[in-house]
């Protein structure tokens, strides 16, 4: 932890990031962290995963308090991805967090001054500007989230605009070519970091497995049943998400297991977040890699490996006709054995 605080992270914040993993030995951590928490623009060349960005978050994080309000804006789809990588992060800094998912909340909460980090959607974010409930003058910080895949970017302008000069600006994206067109549109002067390791020869092929970023843990039952593989390592890029995939998936030693780093030798390797080319060539060499695709990352993964093949989990149908099959085996069950109940007779 103290090599941690010595990025000049808040102790609280530091402590957070030890038990998710990071490490001052990462030479990202040790840029984006420090360069965040004294208030420079950055723009990070990142994998479209929200736990990807985490050391520059907490660097962000550490300049928040009372008086000093941040904002993320962020596709509709990552808002509570973002939350729950905002809360692990935060650890126990006691920093007030709203997840805006309509204006009303955010409204009440803004006007009593009872928030330190907003995240919400660049329209959100217009609206609450608009009822004079968010000052972008007021703000010290803001996160633009991979902008590239915004319904419509020029719904930030107006706030953007209107921020004060010295406010941070910390954008995300994960197309290089783009780098120097945002630089000069949203973060001037920023220090660019992470755009070497989405570089590189493209590794392949892998499976992919298109779901949405709040079923990622509640699919992997469903994926492992169907690979069905003699052994198998979940990657991660932190341990924010291991108790919760150990659980879900029942993984035990040395059948399975959750890793972040570099990932042992395994028949099935599943990518749980998207990891950036220089591990995804790692995590090929250890293994079949099973990725993760939730929506609007798509154009990022054609790029990431190819080929690509597509697996399909069980879906709604899938699971209707199971339940529908097992209610017609019960039914046929009591008709044989005895009177059936009214509830049976029903199904019948």
């Amino acid at each position: 932890m103290a090599g941690l605080e010595a990025l000049h992270l808040m102790p609280a914040i530091a402590a957070a990031l030890t038990r998710l993993g990071w490490s001052g030995d990462d030479p990202f951590t040790r840029e984006a962290a420090p360069t965040a928490a004294r208030g420079h623009n950055l723009l990070l060349l990142l994998p479209p995963s929200p736990t990807a960005a985490t050391p520059a978050l907490a660097g962000m994080l550490s300049r928040l308090g009372p008086g000093r309000l941040g904002l993320v804006l962020a596709p509709a789809g990552q808002l509570d991805e973002w939350g729950r990588v905002v809360h692990h992060a935060a650890g126990e800094s006691g920093l007030r967090v709203q997840v805006a998912h309509g204006t009303s909340r955010a409204t009440r909460r803004l006007h009593g001054d009872a928030i330190d980090l907003l995240i919400a959607t660049p329209e959100t974010a217009q609206a609450l500007q608009r009822r004079s409930a968010l000052r972008a003058d007021a703000l010290a910080a803001v996160l633009l989230a991979w902008p590239e895949g915004w319904e419509d970017e020029e719904a930030v302008s107006p706030l953007m605009q209107d921020l004060d000069k010295e406010a941070q600006r910390i954008v995300i994206s994960s197309t290089p070519e783009r780098a120097a067109a945002m630089v000069e549109r949203y973060a001037r002067r920023a220090l660019t970091l992470g755009g070497a390791a989405l570089e590189g020869e493209t590794p392949g092929p892998v499976r992919t497995v298109s779901v949405p970023w709040a079923r990622r843990v509640t699919a992997l039952p469903d994926l492992i049943e169907l690979l069905d593989p003699t052994s198998l390592v979940v990657w991660t890029a932190d341990r924010g998400t291991h108790e919760a995939i150990a659980a879900a998936a029942a993984l035990r030693e040395p059948e399975g297991r959750v890793v972040t780093g570099d990932a042992p030798q395994a028949q099935v390797i599943i990518a749980f977040d998207l990891p950036n080319a220089e591990r995804m060539r790692q995590l090929t060499r250890a293994g079949e890699v099973v990725l993760l695709v939730p929506p609007g990352t798509e154009r990022y993964v054609e790029r990431l490996a190819a080929p690509r093949r597509p697996l399909r989990l069980p879906g709604a149908l899938d699971a209707a006709t199971t339940a529908a099959a097992a209610h017609r085996a019960a039914v046929v069950r009591v008709l044989e054995t005895g009177a059936p109940d009214r509830a049976l007779l029903t199904l019948a």
